[in-house]
């Protein structure tokens, strides 16, 4: 053709031949790339977490031949002038050494796992089915990891399409019997482990009789039958130790289920305690009435778990089916005895606790809590006395409600009998040393609540005087006191009165001052009784002294009055000239005398 028309398929030559180069080079470096994984990782190739050993060797091993074959196999379709230059025939000859060092390593491989299969596969069959810790008596499945490995390198061989070895092909064609085996013996296993982790030593003996005839059983796995006995004698083993093993896991359930309901049953108890409270004070009878309702609704919630309880042990002894004579039987009805003993003292402590936290000032003062109790102090047959008594007082004081509540804690130790014998709990409660230690407390601080309401008392005791006085005797011998005495008369001492009167008016100012009601710990007082008689005492003893007063004075004006009246008259009497003038002057005369001397008196006054 002509030039002109050539021109252009030479440039474009040219500029592919140009590309293919610079491919051809760029194969080149990853080839070099491809050889590099080779070597560094020939020794430990990456393995899919999926893979076991040797197939996921071969299939990393496989991998790096795609990589480098798929670009190969398209480079030989370029044009011959292309392939002929010294780039191309060096890259092909990189390939055939890379090529050719794969595949000495996929066949080492190889034989070396056909190797070990011919060496162990079979010995491992003649393991037994089944070993046993010595130390716990837990059991394993003995199906070596070796024999795991081998099925799973077959697997994967035959999905490669590799050539799997005689030997390790007739292990592999029973491996669903090995997964239906292993499957069944871990189901074994893993519930005579669970029992044997279960049981305390307690129970042990009770189940001794069924871990027996199981063990002899399991025994055959551990020693007799290996993984290549016989499909129906390994079936007829497996299929009689699980039957065992379900028997002693059912007995040891119903063990636990029930250990577990009487646990639960006393963590209900506990759940509260055996008293409630209003969360404003209330007097001695609301306090009772309210402790009564309480005290019906939980001994009947008690009474109730203990025939539970009873009943539970009872179901316990029939699956056990063991004679309630046995001393294994014997130990395990004291084992879960001191169960029950251990959660009715916690119900006696919860309950302790919720009273000492309601009756603790400094419990109260951090929850900020009212008074539980309102009782009255008043003036009482001559004595300030504490209405209900903070004492004892023929079950009618403080101290006696204390004693009523704590004692209705007490009782949970008599609303059902012991499960050892026919006697109560009441024994282990007086002795159990954490009770021991908070009645202690409780008394501690209801000694103290006591000591401060004494002093409470006290400060309306030191008036005493005003009832334990007599008023009459006192009186007449302060007025006999409270005079002065003049040549012309004797007067009343008004100074010694206005002292008097000023000092019992402050003691009535003062008790009227006091606070009421008044919170001492855990109780209110309400001291507006007392308030209101010591008030009206000394009210009295002031009125005693106003009265006399008043009276005094009365008597002086009404004397005054009947002396003017009296010198009046005598001073208008007609006084006549000579003898006859002489008494009736006389009288006059007496009448100004008098009137002089009661002038002086009066000045003097």
């Amino acid at each position: 053709p002509p030039r002109s028309t050539l021109f252009p398929y030479t440039t474009l030559f040219r500029s592919l031949e140009k590309k293919y180069v610079a491919l051809v080079q760029s194969y080149g470096q990853d080839l070099k790339t491809a050889q590099e994984l080779f070597l560094s990782y020939r020794d430990a190739p990456p393995i899919a977490s999926n893979l076991p050993p040797i197939a996921g060797a071969l299939t990393w091993c496989r991998g790096l031949v795609e990589r480098i074959q798929i670009p190969m196999n398209k480079l030989q379709q370029l044009d011959k002038s292309i392939l002929e230059r010294e780039e191309a025939k060096e890259v092909a000859k990189v390939y055939a050494t890379i090529v050719a060092s794969l595949q000495e390593f996929e066949n080492q491989k190889i034989e070396e796992w056909g190797r070990d299969v011919e060496a162990s596969s079979q010995s491992k069959l003649r393991l037994p089915l089944l070993v046993r810790d010595a130390s716990n008596g837990f059991l394993s499945v003995n199906f070596d990891p070796a024999l795991v490995r081998l099925l799973r390198e077959v697997k994967y061989f035959l999905l490669l399409g590799l050539q799997v070895p005689d030997a390790a092909l007739d292990i592999y064609r029973n491996v669903e019997v090995f997964r239906k085996w292993t499957g069944n013996m871990d189901m074994i296993v893993n519930v005579n482990n669970k029992v044997l982790g279960r049981l305390l030593p307690v129970e042990k003996p009770l189940v001794k009789p069924y871990l027996d005839k199981f063990d002899k059983t399991i025994q055959n796995g551990c020693e007799v039958l290996k993984w290549n006995s016989g499909a129906a004698t390994i079936d007829e083993f497996i299929e009689e130790s699980t039957e065992n093993v379900r028997v002693v896991d059912e007995i040891t359930d119903t063990m636990k289920i029930n250990l577990s309901s009487v646990n639960e049953i006393m963590g209900k108890w506990c759940a509260k305690p055996l008293m409630d409270r209003k969360p404003r004070p209330v007097d001695r009878e609301e306090f009772e009435r309210i402790h009564k309702g309480v005290k019906a609704t939980r001994y009947a919630e008690i009474k109730d778990g203990g025939k539970e309880i009873h009943q539970l042990l009872k179901d316990t002894n029939k699956v056990l089916r063991v004679s309630n004579a046995s001393p294994d039987w014997r130990a395990y009805v004291d084992f879960v005895n001191n169960i029950v003993v251990e959660g009715q003292a916690a119900v006696i402590i919860v309950s302790l606790d919720y009273f000492l936290d309601n009756i603790d000032p400094t419990e109260i003062e951090a929850k900020q809590l009212m008074p539980m109790l309102e009782i009255k102090l008043d003036l009482v047959d001559g004595e300030v006395r504490f209405q209900p008594a903070i004492g004892s007082d023929n079950n009618k004081g403080v101290r006696d409600m204390i004693d009523g509540l704590v004692g209705s804690f007490f009782s949970v130790a008599t609303l059902f009998k012991r499960l050892d014998n026919d006697g109560t709990y009441m024994r282990e409660m007086h002795t159990d040393s954490d009770i021991c230690l908070l009645m202690a407390t409780i008394e501690d601080t209801i000694k103290q609540n006591e000591d401060e309401l004494l002093k409470l008392k006290g400060e309306f005791q030191e008036h005493s005087y005003l009832w334990e006085t007599d008023l009459k005797t006192f009186f007449t011998d302060f007025c006999e006191d409270a005079v002065i005495k003049t040549e012309l008369s004797t007067y009343l001492d008004l100074e010694k009165f206005d002292t008097a009167m000023k000092g019992y008016s402050k003691v009535r100012k003062n008790i009227n001052a006091m606070t009421t009601p008044y919170d001492v710990g855990w109780l209110r007082v309400n001291v507006s009784p007392v308030k209101n008689a010591l008030e009206k005492l000394a009210y009295t003893w002031v009125n005693m002294f106003t009265a006399h007063l008043r009276s005094t004075l009365i008597n002086k004006l009404e004397t005054l009055d009947g002396f003017m009246t009296q010198v009046s008259e005598g001073l208008d009497t007609d006084v006549p000239a000579g003898p006859d003038g002489k008494e009736p002057l006389m009288t006059v005369m007496a009448d100004i005398r008098d009137v002089r001397k009661a002038m002086d008196i009066t000045q003097e006054m």
